[in-house]
């Protein structure tokens, strides 16, 4: 993985999301592919972001 990183890849491990306190093993496989889908700014909405504040 230190190779890929150091070549610009990124690194997206699958890791499931248990904060965002899911009913369905479809809403952690969404919030994955939101977040691949992120990465690749490609535009969705298969999760909802936190916005914090500041």
């Amino acid at each position: 993985m230190y190779k890929v990183a150091d070549l610009g890849g990124i690194i997206l491990l699958p890791v499931p999301a248990f904060y965002i306190s899911p009913k369905k093993i479809e809403e952690l496989i969404d919030h994955t592919m939101g977040k691949i889908l992120d990465h690749m700014e490609t535009d969705n909405s298969l999760y909802e972001r936190w916005g914090g504040k500041g």
